[in-house]
C-alpha cells in the first residue's frame, strides 16, 4: 500500500477530464506521474501523517504475517507500507493526523481498477441511489462498531468494494480536535498489486465540524 497526504488543492488541481474513467469519476493519471517521477516531491506532502495497520480484529482485518515500513525513496511523496499474505486475506489500515493544520479531508484518490481516479465521498444511498466509494461517518461511530464487534458488517453493507478496496472517511466532530481519518480495509488480489490512496486535506475545517452517521 502507498498513501500520500496533499494539500486538497493539489489533488483537486489534477483531475483530469479529457477521457471517460472507471465509474464516472475524474482519472488522475497525471498526478500519479508527477508523484511518481518528482514533479510532486516530498516536500509537498503534508507532515504529521501516520499509518497504521489496524490490528484491533473488529476492524474486519488480520494483521499480516510481515508488514515492514519502507522508507520512502529520495525525495519521494509517498509513504510505503509493503505485506505478505496469502488471497484473499484483508488488512485494516489508518490514515491519522496529529497536527493542528489541515484537518479536514475534502478528497480523496485512489486505483482499485489501477488506475488513480477520484473516489465520490459521500453519506449512504437511498431511494435507489448506489453507496458512495468512499463512505463518510463519524469517527466516533467507528470506534463504536468496532468496539462492538459490528464494524465488518456496517463495512459491507455501508461501503462499495471495489476490486478489493473499501475507503471510509472517518469524520472528527469539532472544528479543531479531533481530525478525520481515513481506513482503508485492502483484501489481497491473487496477483501482486499495488494498492495507492491520495488524501487532500482541507485547511482549516469548515464550521460546524462533522455531523455524519
Amino acid at each position: 500500500m502507498q498513501v500520500v497526504n496533499l494539500d486538497a488543492l493539489t489533488v483537486l488541481a489534477h483531475l483530469d477530464h479529457s477521457g471517460p474513467a472507471p465509474h464516472g469519476e475524474a482519472r488522475q493519471s497525471h498526478l500519479d506521474a508527477r508523484l511518481d517521477h518528482g514533479g510532486l516531491s516530498a516536500a509537498a506532502a503534508l507532515p504529521g501523517r501516520q499509518v497504521h495497520l489496524r490490528h484491533d480484529p473488529g476492524d474486519g482485518g488480520t494483521p499480516p504475517a510481515w508488514l515492514q515500513v519502507v522508507p520512502s525513496a529520495r525525495d519521494s511523496a509517498w509513504t510505503t507500507r509493503p505485506w505478505e499474505g496469502h488471497p484473499g486475506d484483508r488488512v485494516a489500515f489508518v490514515v491519522s493526523s496529529a497536527m493542528p493544520a489541515w484537518q479536514e479531508v475534502e478528497a480523496v484518490a485512489a486505483n482499485p481498477e489501477g488506475v488513480l481516479r477520484r473516489l465520490v465521498i459521500g453519506n449512504g444511498g437511498w431511494f435507489g441511489r448506489s453507496r458512495p466509494e468512499a463512505r463518510q461517518v463519524a469517527d466516533e461511530y467507528l470506534a463504536h462498531a468496532v468496539a462492538q464487534g459490528t464494524f465488518t458488517q456496517w463495512l459491507t453493507q455501508n461501503a462499495q468494494a471495489r476490486h478489493g478496496m473499501s475507503v471510509v472517511v472517518g469524520r472528527g466532530r469539532r472544528v479543531v480536535e479531533p481530525p478525520d481519518r481515513v481506513y482503508a480495509v485492502l483484501t489481497r488480489p491473487p496477483e501482486p498489486h499495488t494498492f495507492r490512496v491520495v488524501i487532500g486535506w482541507r485547511h482549516p475545517r469548515r464550521g460546524g465540524g462533522g455531523n455524519h452517521t
